[in-house]
Formats: structure tokens, C-alpha cells, sequence
């Protein structure tokens, strides 16, 4: 009983592992992030953040059953989402209400469609 207690106590191994930002130079860690982030400047760069903010939502929730979602699905999410990124940036596509798709919100189900026969 006395093992199942201290197996209680210990930290789950599905547990994200805490972030520590250390500042080897000093420096303010607030000033490092802003300097990391980069301008979305064309619609490539605003679907792939939305790709990269997709692998890390599913890698830090629970999924209906509330265990992590596995790494293989969410790697199928992914490439699920730079496949269409990518069939987006190839040609031009128009939705059904005639509007060039050029992000993720633009296409409809008649553009899916589209996109599931190429």
C-alpha cells in the first residue's frame, strides 16, 4: 500500500516537462522572445504557423479519452495541414463563392473536395 501511495506521489511521465528559460548571458529573457519572432509576411508564412501552433495545441491537450494525443496522430495532422499548404501555394484555387484561396479559412467544402481528388 505503501508503494501505491509513492507511486501516487510521483510525477506523471504524460506530463509536459516545465520550460525553464536560463539566461546564459544575462540578458532579459522577455527581450530574447520578441527578438525570436518573426514577421508573417506572406500567406506561406501564416499557414505555417498555423501548422506549427496545430503540433503544439494537440502536443499539450487530451484528447476525448483524456490521454495525450499520440505523436503519430499528430504528425498525421500535420502533414495533413503542409499537404494543403502546399496545394494551396501551388495554383490558384477559387472557393464557391468565387473567393481566391489563399489561407486556411478560405476553403470550403467544394475547395476540400477539390483538394482530397488532387
Amino acid at each position: 500500500m505503501a508503494e501505491a501511495v509513492q507511486r501516487g506521489a510521483r510525477k506523471s511521465a504524460l506530463r509536459a516537462p516545465r520550460r525553464v528559460a536560463e539566461s546564459a548571458t544575462g540578458t532579459d529573457t522577455q527581450a530574447r522572445t520578441q527578438s525570436a519572432v518573426r514577421a508573417l509576411t506572406s500567406p506561406e508564412d501564416v499557414r505555417a504557423a498555423l501548422i506549427s501552433e496545430l503540433d503544439l495545441h494537440l502536443s499539450t491537450t487530451m484528447n476525448k479519452h483524456g490521454r495525450p494525443f499520440q505523436r503519430k496522430t499528430i504528425n498525421a495532422y500535420v502533414n495533413a495541414g503542409k499537404a494543403l499548404s502546399a496545394w494551396i501555394g501551388a495554383s490558384q484555387h477559387v472557393n464557391a463563392v468565387g473567393v481566391e484561396v489563399t489561407s486556411f479559412t478560405d476553403v470550403d467544402v467544394s475547395t476540400a473536395n477539390a483538394f482530397f481528388r488532387w
